[in-house]
């Protein structure tokens, strides 16, 4: 067997969730060798409680309307916890929890309240997809909040706006805050989305070495998959997809679709790549039978051409109907997680139902990203021998995060370890079964208590609520 510091992920989405499922949720992560999460990512956070929360729930407004964060990980702390969980606040919670932004005095309410967050123990601010630095009052807000940061000593993970076309203007964004404010940016789930996108990522990372180079902070997380879980609004052109997030896109005009299909032969130039495209849950009568199968399959049976098909699929399922879309180079994905800067995380799906949110499906990152990672790139392709590997999924992000006595195997550290069988590392999980359990992994251990033993969840709750 061998021994190891438990797993820190980085990068989760646990959060109110903690409450609801946790120990379905818990045993999902002990089997991955888990043993420490960051929740509170992508501009969500469980506190403010708003429906501004990539992941809310509706109808829980009474029971999660938390006074203040320290609330918060109270009510996680009296549940209790499988494994460690600490929580940054998010940008588009606290920006709801003040009510509509305005200049002057709400401004004030933000800074003041995220002050607050930090106090009682949140990790760091991190801020969504949707920020764009063209909205200048909301530009100058986030410095401001990213020099509390810095002060601080906590992080500011962001999200690129773009992980596609716009990603270089993105990243170099991103980068600006940290060196104007001089806060710890750690870029979450960083990745190329879309082939004719591919060759942008080698000047995005030129750029984050040229930083590090000068001594700015920055460091990534991502991933080790290929696909992603992608709503059907991602195959339009740019010039429509503006304004239809939330639309059933059951109003998609005839005259759009040459448009439509002229941005389709960007993603597949070539036929063969609608297989890239599996549709795990239909819902129109036309379709419904058609679960689990890819794009391709599909138009073969109908005798279709894939374009046209896609098209159809967006009309008559919605287009935030979710699909398994294969849109990141493989080499690309290696070259990232070869970087000194880079972690792994899984960004898993918040609980192991996913009929707690709508159109959602399960990415099998949920289940298996650290099995994934250990099996491609330590034992199957040799890319990192196993301490270089174990570097970016413990002492790394521990670092990063300040997790004093975590991520490490020595005296007077946390005795949160992994013990596992290198020849069984498997993941389990697959778009054809995402739920599929990993392999390898033979006892956990959480601050000192055995929570999975032989491979089993002993239902035990010895995980401890982080406070920065």
């Amino acid at each position: 067997y061998c021994v190891a510091p438990g797993f820190i992920n980085i990068h989760s989405h646990a959060d109110h969730f903690l409450l609801i499922d946790p120990s379905v949720s818990a045993k999902s992560k002990l089997m991955q060798g888990i043993t420490t999460e960051i929740g509170g990512n992508c501009g969500s956070s469980a506190f403010p409680w708003n429906d501004s929360h990539l992941f809310y729930l509706p109808g829980m407004e009474e029971r999660f309307a938390w006074n203040s964060f320290a609330d918060f990980l109270l009510a996680v702390e009296e549940t209790g916890i499988a494994i460690n969980f600490g929580s940054h606040v998010g940008l588009d919670s606290l920006r709801r929890g003040v009510g509509p932004l305005r200049k002057g005095s709400t401004l004030k309410e933000v800074k003041r309240l995220f002050e607050k967050t930090l106090e009682e123990g949140a990790m760091g601010l991190s801020v969504g997809p949707g920020y764009r630095p063209e909205l200048q009052a909301r530009r100058r807000q986030v410095i401001g909040l990213a020099r509390i940061v810095a002060e601080k000593s906590r992080v500011l993970s962001a999200n690129l706006y773009s992980e596609a076309g716009g990603m270089l203007d993105a990243l170099t964004d991103a980068a600006s805050l940290t060196v104007k404010t001089g806060a710890a940016l750690q870029i979450s789930h960083f990745k190329t989305l879309d082939r004719f996108n591919w060759s942008r990522q080698d000047v995005a990372l030129e750029l984050i070495e040229r930083l590090r180079s000068r001594g700015t902070e920055i460091s990534i997380d991502l991933f080790p998959y290929t696909y992603c879980c992608s709503p059907l609004g991602v195959f339009l052109p740019p010039h429509l997809a503006t304004g239809t997030a939330g639309h059933t896109g059951r109003s998609i005009s005839p005259q759009h679709h040459e448009a439509i299909e002229k941005h389709l032969s960007l993603h597949f130039p070539e036929p063969e790549l609608y297989r890239k495209v599996v549709c795990p849950h239909l819902e129109s009568p036309e379709f419904r039978d058609f679960r689990n199968l890819d794009v391709l399959t599909m138009a073969a049976v109908l005798d279709r051409r894939p374009s046209s098909l896609l098209i159809d699929l967006m009309a008559a399922e919605g287009l935030d109907r979710f699909v398994y879309y294969e849109c990141i180079g493989e080499d690309n994905m290696t070259t990232a997680i070869e970087m000194d800067c880079a972690m792994v995380a899984s960004d898993p799906f918040p609980t192991a139902d996913p009929s707690y949110v709508k159109n959602s499906i399960i990415h099998p990152r949920t289940f298996g990203a650290f099995q994934q990672y250990l099996s491609e790139f330590v034992y199957k392709h040799h890319i990192f021998n196993l301490p270089e590997a174990i570097k970016k999924i413990t002492s790394a992000p521990a670092r990063k995060f300040g997790l004093r006595g975590r991520g490490i195997l020595g005296e007077g550290g946390f005795a949160d370890i992994a013990i596992f069988d290198p020849e069984n590392i498997r993941p389990g999980a697959t778009v054809a079964n995402p739920r599929g359990e990993p392999s390898g992994m033979e006892y956990v251990i959480v601050n000192g208590q055995v929570a999975l033993k032989r491979g089993k969840f002993q239902n035990v709750r010895a995980g401890k609520v982080l406070r920065r």
